[in-house]
């Protein structure tokens, strides 16, 4: 309703500002005077009117304010704004206390063996796709999932989740302080993967108290890949995985992450498993 009487007032007084000179102002010398004083008297007239609107749209504003002091509408956005308040305030309260009673735990180790065909993708600053700097190993197919010999791989579970802006939270571009936060997926690395044998992958991460399998997440992301190249690949996130809802990175057993530079068409690793490289080792 406000909105409506703002918008009618301003039309009403555009209209009056188009034709508030009168013809006058256009006659013979004989009557410039007379036109000047008419002209003052429409400033003047056109200035009270501003003045009119802008108390009107006051009068209007506190009309309203009062209505909706006085509404039960206010009682009811202020229990709204009271229990969205207490939400926000037992959410902070269960985090710590999760927080504190995980930092009561022991440190556990965990060492894990992950089978399947591996993905190459490329990652590049935002924006900027033509100049990849870096090569990350995704996963094509999970295929096992081995922990102190026992098979888990039907216990995780997977979640769909952009892992673009992931990266960028653990890689900087060696040129410039920004993220490396563009995943790409081009011809090229779907023929590699498509090439690739089954390989074990072995990662490890630190948590605390006793594994469970269950609150392990594999990060599942459905990537188009270059337009231009007309490729689509669903990749699962290797290097980062959920554990009890929080993303963690994990490396290879001997330390080493699983991105490394990209040196141009030719460094790509080669993922057969005759010539499995060192980095690929248990």
């Amino acid at each position: 309703m406000m909105k409506r009487l703002v918008l009618s007032l301003s039309i009403v007084l555009f209209h009056i500002m188009a034709f508030a000179q009168s013809h006058n102002d256009y006659m013979d010398d004989d009557a410039v005077a007379g036109g000047a004083d008419r002209a003052l008297n429409s400033f003047i007239i056109l200035f009270l009117i501003v003045i009119a609107f802008v108390v009107i749209v006051f009068i209007f504003g506190g009309i309203a304010k009062i209505k909706y002091e006085l509404s039960p509408q206010k009682e009811i956005d202020r229990q709204k704004k009271e229990k969205e308040e207490q939400e926000k305030q037992e959410r902070i309260r269960k985090e710590q206390e999760h927080q504190k009673a995980l930092l009561a735990l022991p440190e556990n180790s965990v060492r894990l063996v992950i089978q399947g065909r591996p993905q190459i993708v490329e990652l590049a600053r935002l924006a900027n796709r033509i100049n990849t700097e870096m090569l990350a190993i995704c996963m094509w197919t999970i295929d096992d999932i081995i922990w102190e010999g026992t098979h888990i791989k039907d216990e995780v579970g997977s979640v769909d989740k952009s892992i673009d802006f992931i990266y960028g939270d653990y890689y900087k571009s060696k040129w410039q302080n920004f993220p490396m936060c563009e995943l790409i997926v081009s011809k090229h690395c779907v023929d590699l993967a498509q090439k690739s044998s089954e390989l074990p992958f072995g990662i490890c991460f630190t948590i605390r108290g006793d594994f469970d399998p269950h609150k392990l997440q594999i990060i599942h992301h459905k990537h188009e890949g270059l337009r231009h190249h007309n490729v689509s690949r669903d990749i699962k996130c290797l290097e980062f995985l959920i554990y009890d809802g929080d993303i963690i990175q994990t490396h290879l057993a001997n330390g080493k992450p699983l991105c490394f530079p990209y040196e141009g068409y030719n460094s790509y690793p080669n993922l057969d498993d005759s010539r499995k490289p060192n980095y690929l080792k248990w």
